[in-house]
């Protein structure tokens, strides 16, 4: 073998006997990357250990009732809004003006009664104003129980020991 290959082969032993030692120093802290699917590694939401009045079920019960409640509503609006696309399409006063042989008051009382209907929308929003508080407030119950601040610490923990096992590798 000539000096050129040697010294090639010496420095690429070199290079491998870097890479392992980093890889062993390191194992630890890599392992996590290990996990399959990797979203094993992540906390998961549990219900708690102790409960004092055991309501964690009415409690999530009660959150997901609100929640599709909330989604019949956005339902019923998005009913609503077509309606009022419809409705403004098809409203153009101008030929019932130029052909109109009576009284333009009785004519505009006439084509605002189309309106009427407008306070459907008055009263979804205020279902959905009155449903989004009591979600809230039912959602810090939840939080409460199910103690979310930990559990988001926990999670933010794993997510940076997933970024910084990715970083080493």
């Amino acid at each position: 073998m000539d000096a050129p290959t040697q010294i090639s082969l010496s420095q690429a032993a070199e290079s491998d006997g870097r890479i392992e030692r980093s890889v062993r120093e390191h194992s630890a802290l890599m392992s996590i990357l290990d996990r399959r699917p990797i979203e094993s590694a992540l906390p998961s939401l549990a219900r708690p250990i102790m409960s004092l009045d055991a309501n964690e079920d009415a409690v999530v019960g009660a959150l997901k009732q609100s929640l599709r409640q909330l989604e019949t509503l956005g339902a019923q609006w998005a009913g609503l809004e077509d309606m009022l696309k419809e409705m403004k399409r098809k409203d153009d006063i101008l030929p019932k003006l130029m052909t109109s042989t009576g009284s333009y008051e009785d004519l505009f009382r006439k084509e605002m009664s189309k309106y009427d209907r407008i306070s459907d929308i008055a009263h979804n929003i205020e279902a959905q104003e009155q449903l989004l508080l009591q979600i809230q407030a039912q959602n810090d119950d939840f939080s409460a129980i199910f103690n979310l601040e930990d559990y988001k610490a926990s999670r933010e923990k794993c997510y940076k020991q997933i970024q910084a096992a990715i970083a080493k590798f």
